[in-house]
C-alpha cells in the first residue's frame, strides 16, 4: 500500500486540472459536430436470414440498400419512417464560416502585415489551424518598424504570457527574458482556454504536406 503525501496529492490535482484545461476546446467541438449532423441520412438497419423477408424489405418504399453478408444472411437499410429535424444547422454554418474568416484574417491581417512575403511560406490551412514555415524564428522576422505594434497587439492574436496589469512591463522588455513563473503563469493558463486566440502547437525544422489533413513534421537535431 502506497501513501501519498500532501505534495503528491497537490501535484496529482494539478496534472488533472491541466488535462481539463488542454481539452476544454472539445466542449465547443462537440457542439459543432452535433449541430452539423444530417439526420436525413439516418437509416434503420435490419438483418434477416429469410430471402422472403429480404424481398419484402426491398419492396418497401423506404428501402435504401441491401448487402448479402453470407449465404442467406442479408443486411437491409431502410430510411426511418419519422425523422425529427430539430438540429440547429444554422449554428454549425455560422461557426464554420466564422472559423474560416478567422483563419483568413490571421493570414491577411497578421502574417502579411507584420512580415514580408519572402520571409514566410504557407504550407496548409484548416478551419482552426495554419501550417507555415519562416526563414528564422517568428519574432526575428517581424518588419523592423512594426515591433512595437506587434508587442502591443500580441494578446489580440496569441495567448498572452501575462495579465493585463503587467502588459506594459512585457512590452518594455520586448518579450525577452520574461519571467513566466512570477508574472504570467496563471494568466497564460487562463487565457489558453479563450476562444479565438492562437496557440503554438508545434515547432520543428521541416514539414511535408502529404495530402489533406495528413502532414509530416520534422524535428531534426543539429
Amino acid at each position: 500500500m502506497t501513501l501519498l503525501t500532501l505534495k503528491d496529492c497537490n501535484h496529482l490535482v494539478s496534472e488533472l486540472a491541466k488535462i481539463f484545461a488542454e481539452t476544454a476546446k472539445l466542449t465547443v467541438n462537440v457542439v459543432y459536430s452535433t449541430t452539423r449532423t444530417d439526420k436525413e441520412n439516418f437509416c434503420d438497419t435490419k438483418y434477416t436470414c429469410s430471402k422472403h423477408e429480404a424481398t419484402n424489405l426491398v419492396n418497401n418504399t423506404r428501402f435504401r440498400s441491401i448487402e448479402e453478408l453470407d449465404d442467406d444472411v442479408f443486411e437491409v437499410r431502410i430510411v426511418k419512417s419519422i425523422i425529427n429535424l430539430n438540429t440547429p444547422i444554422v449554428l454549425e454554418f455560422t461557426m464554420f464560416q466564422t472559423a474560416k474568416l478567422k483563419m483568413l484574417s490571421f493570414y491577411f491581417d497578421f502574417m502579411k502585415y507584420y512580415f514580408h512575403d519572402d520571409k514566410f511560406a504557407y504550407v496548409a490551412m484548416d478551419t482552426d489551424c495554419a501550417y507555415f514555415a519562416t526563414s528564422y524564428s517568428l519574432e526575428k522576422e517581424i518588419i523592423s518598424t512594426k515591433h512595437l505594434d506587434f508587442d502591443l497587439n500580441y494578446d489580440k492574436w496569441f495567448v498572452p504570457p501575462c495579465c493585463p496589469k503587467h502588459k506594459s512591463d512585457l512590452v518594455q522588455c520586448n518579450n525577452q527574458n520574461w519571467n513566466m513563473d512570477i508574472f504570467g503563469k496563471d494568466a497564460f493558463r487562463f487565457h489558453k482556454r479563450t476562444p479565438g486566440l492562437y496557440k503554438d502547437e508545434f515547432q520543428g525544422t521541416g514539414i511535408i504536406d502529404l495530402y489533406t489533413k495528413k502532414l509530416l513534421f520534422l524535428e531534426w537535431k543539429f
